[in-house]
């Protein structure tokens, strides 16, 4: 994501999760914690208030579940069952949040019950997130609820929010309905966040498994994104295959904060009122839609580079398809200045930005002077499939289409 209409991962000290985010894959039958969610927001004030009860599976004693809640919701209760637990401020590995340590006493399955209330959340200025009377936007951006530290850890949840704006329509990354003019949300399986939408006046466009809601659906920046959202998927499907889940949504949203970002079949932009239409839209737009495909690293490790710079390039790839050479030249230019000075996307953990959206695209390109455009797409295709995606998996690959020793030179540039 770039041009001021990027998202970022949370792990360190970097800024907020909103990238492609998806859970890591349990092991089949393998059960994960369920929430139950009883929150109301309160849009005159920007507050949210939320009782959760987490129950946690069984699990080999000694297990700890280390858990992180925005700091600025106040907990007023905490207790637990089969479980001790306690509360504390810390600044690492993000800053600014609480953390909810559960110790099972037993191995029998274990929950907690944790009320809180506070302002909106957020460690970027201005907020991804909003809670106001024209729109509500909620996400493990704003940390709002008490999240895995392991972030992208699995869970199920329901959930019922209350004090939406009035007439508000109501868009969510997971099952939901209204009821009244409350949310539920139903995620029985499982999902790395909960992530929402009610604002009033959103109208739908869109036809088929692509559908878009935007306050003025035939703004130029809606428009421009109804056009490359729907040809982009064409676009992605042709190269990767069939768009998991069979469907996505796109959501447009007006604040000041410039930055969109996906979840499986859900994807959130943003039009800055007076703001015209740019190539940079176009390639974010089919890089949102990419993390369909590629979402399926851990957010926490060096392998986060399989997230993001995928997706990063198939963007800059479509924009050569639909917008042209100079187009796309006119994207390339100011990362090749930001990948001259990026450090390398191995070896020092998960990676930065800069090694992310300039660096590594810019890597993928050169081999496809290696082994061939046909050879990079091929090679992606093959991982898209996969269902967990690490660097081992994505050289085997590699050296099965273009060589061992293409392999070798891309693990070198990659370090």
């Amino acid at each position: 994501m770039t041009g001021g209409a990027r998202a970022r991962v949370v792990t360190g000290c970097l800024l907020v999760a909103t990238a492609g985010l998806a859970p890591a894959a349990p092991a089949p039958g393998d059960p994960v914690p369920h929430y139950d969610i009883a929150a109301t927001v309160r849009p005159a004030d920007g507050v949210i208030e939320a009782t959760v009860e987490i129950r946690f599976p069984r699990r080999p004693a000694g297990t700890e579940h280390r858990l992180l809640l925005g700091r600025s919701y106040a907990i007023t209760s905490l207790t637990g069952v089969g479980a001790e637990v306690a509360a504390s401020e810390v600044d690492a590995p993000i800053p600014k949040m609480r953390l909810i340590t559960v110790r099972p006493t037993g191995t029998a399955e274990a929950s907690i019950r944790v009320t809180y209330a506070g302002p909106l959340f957020s460690l970027a200025t201005p907020a991804i997130n909003a809670v106001s009377a024209s729109l509500v936007e909620l996400s493990v951006d704003s940390f709002w609820l008490p999240y895995s530290a392991d972030l992208g850890a699995p869970f199920t949840a329901t959930a019922l929010i209350q004090g939406l704006p009035a007439g508000a329509t109501m868009v969510a990354n997971v099952p939901h309905r209204r009821e009244g003019a409350a949310l539920r949300l139903d995620a029985a399986q499982p999902t790395a966040d909960l992530a929402f939408i009610a604002a009033p006046g959103l109208t739908e466009s869109g036809q088929g498994r692509f559908r878009i809601l935007a306050p003025e659906p035939g703004s130029p920046v809606a428009t421009y994104y109804r056009e490359h959202g729907a040809a982009s998927v064409d676009f992605l499907e042709r190269m990767l295959g069939p768009m998991p889940g069979g469907s996505a949504t796109v959501t447009v949203v007006r604040r000041a904060n410039g930055s969109g970002y996906a979840r499986p079949g859900y994807v959130v932009v943003t039009e800055v009122p007076g703001a015209a239409p740019t190539a940079g839209q176009a390639k974010f737009i089919a890089h949102e839609f990419s993390h369909l495909w590629f979402t399926r690293a851990s957010p926490t490790s060096e392998d986060y580079w399989l997230v993001e710079t995928p997706a990063e390039y198939l963007g800059l790839r479509y924009v050569e398809a639909a917008l042209g050479s100079a187009a796309l030249e006119s994207l390339l230019g100011p990362k090749r200045a930001i990948a001259a000075k990026a450090p390398p996307l191995l070896g020092r953990g998960r990676a930065s930005d800069g090694a992310l959206y300039a660096k590594g695209p810019l890597l993928l390109f050169d081999l496809e002077a290696t082994i061939g455009r046909a050879g990079v797409d091929a090679v992606l295709r093959e991982l898209a499939q996969a269902p967990r995606h690490d660097t081992a998996l994505f050289l085997t690959i590699l050296r099965r289409v273009g060589g061992e020793a293409a392999a070798r030179e891309f693990e070198a540039k990659l370090r």
